[in-house]
């Protein structure tokens, strides 16, 4: 982790907060949407972006829901750069090398490594 994360971090927090309580993608919350979108910008606070419609227990359960989101999808990436880590170093000698590499080139070295998990192939 290094603080050139803190964006992305950012976008993977927001993306999960709004899977849980605009999408309905929470098995402990169900279908339903948590916090009302507040209808005027001028009413916006420097911190408050929406209405909250919900108790204590369920912005406990969106935080909890939100976080085992973005773990989920941390450990599933680090699974996928440490079974790919011989595809990943070779490309890292590449970009070294030529310091950028355009569609062709890149599937060029990925093929050139050794052959990546099936399971995996789509996620390149």
């Amino acid at each position: 982790m290094s603080t050139g994360a803190a964006d992305d971090l950012d976008r993977a927090s927001e993306l999960a907060r709004q899977m849980v309580t605009r999408f309905g993608m929470s098995g402990q919350l169900g279908k339903l949407t948590y916090g009302r979108p507040l209808a005027s910008p001028f009413l916006k606070s420097m911190f408050t972006t929406e209405e909250r419609n919900y108790s204590d227990t369920t912005a406990r359960i969106i935080d909890e829901e939100s976080k085992r989101i973005v773990d989920a999808a941390f450990e599933r990436a680090e699974s996928i750069l440490r079974e790919r880590d011989d595809q990943l170093n070779h490309l890292a000698s590449e970009l070294i090398r030529k310091e950028t590499l355009n569609k062709e080139e890149l599937e060029a070295v990925v093929q050139s490594t050794a052959a990546a998990p099936a399971k995996h192939t789509a996620d390149c």
